[in-house]
């Protein structure tokens, strides 16, 4: 191209606007926004606490309520338990139940949801109004409920004393139920050697950042279904969400790109007079697209190297 040939000028950063968008939602979610703004800071960071934190939010909808053949709940909690499964079924909002530190710290410290996707709901029967830490949570109880959630179904594995679940026996529990569940995260063909680390050795070292396979009564050996952590000590599964996110919109803006300039190509001495094209990116029915600030025109890239404009688009 020669040096006097007018160029097309293109506005767009689809890391910032995915950035802007997961700031303003951890913000609307409550968290504080200078933490927020420091995450932001570096969006692989800022992307995986979003992640994070949209894993530990249960999302509602309407589950069946799976127990365990075991499972049994103190008294004193039967009336409190009960309505927790009504909330379930129903597909009601389960916020007030978890804990409160997800809610004040962008960083998740719930080890035994990061390796092994187990929620501990408490079974409170009143949201505390008093400010203060607890303030719209219900109580907080010494009895917890461990839950795993997928989409159709809550999973109840036991209710235990908040003080002991360093200990978890949630393997054993799902392998003796619902098999099924762990059964893409067995490691056939494979036996811990020489002795199998304790479910509070395992913990101790997910809290520090390693992830370890473990092995359940019978000798079967898992890799921590809820994914375990990365040497961050992140959830691994936020990490990859968030770094892939990133490859995709990196390159999502690159063909954007190619296609806006080969479409104005042949009309090059046009481009002297052309105001910059200005492009947000923007989630339309689920699907990440690229918005044309002054015509509304929504874009996809449905395939590698690929551009269409989405027909039937919402209107914004």
């Amino acid at each position: 191209m020669a040096d006097n040939q007018p160029e097309l000028e293109i506005q767009i950063d689809l890391i910032r606007d995915a950035v802007a968008m997961c700031r303003r939602s951890l913000i609307r979610f409550g968290y504080k926004r200078e933490s927020v703004n420091g995450a932001a800071k570096d969006p692989v960071r800022l992307l995986t606490y979003y992640y994070g934190v949209t894993r530990r939010l249960v999302t509602p909808r309407c589950r069946k309520v799976h127990k365990a053949r075991d499972f049994t709940c103190p008294a004193k909690h039967h009336k409190a338990l009960t309505a927790l499964e009504l909330l379930i079924t129903n597909g009601g909002d389960l916020s007030r139940h978890l804990s409160t530190s997800p809610f004040r710290d962008l960083k998740d410290s719930d080890t035994l949801l990061k390796g092994w996707g187990v929620h501990h709901l408490h079974l409170g029967d009143k949201v505390v109004s008093k400010k203060g830490k607890n303030e719209g949570f219900v109580n907080r109880t010494n009895h917890v409920l461990l839950c795993h959630f997928t989409e159709t179904g809550a999973y109840f594995l036991e209710v235990i004393d908040h003080d002991s679940f360093e200990e978890p026996r949630v393997l054993d529990i799902i392998r003796a139920n619902w098999p099924s569940l762990l059964s893409a995260h067995r490691l056939s063909g494979v036996t811990l050697y020489p002795a199998n680390l304790s479910n509070e050795d395992t913990f101790n070292l997910t809290k520090a950042g390693y992830m370890t396979p473990v092995a359940a009564k019978d000798g079967s050996v898992y890799m921590p279904p809820g994914g375990g952590v990365s040497a961050s000590r992140d959830n691994r599964h936020d990490v990859t969400a968030a770094t892939r996110l990133l490859t995709y919109l990196s390159d999502m803006e690159k063909t954007i790109v190619r296609h806006l300039q080969a479409d104005r190509e042949a009309d090059r001495d046009s481009l002297a007079n052309e105001p910059p094209i200005r492009m947000l990116l923007c989630v339309d029915r689920g699907k990440y697209c690229v918005r044309d600030l002054d015509t509304d025109d929504l874009y996809e890239v449905p395939a590698p190297g690929v551009v269409s404009k989405m027909e039937g688009a919402l209107a914004w």
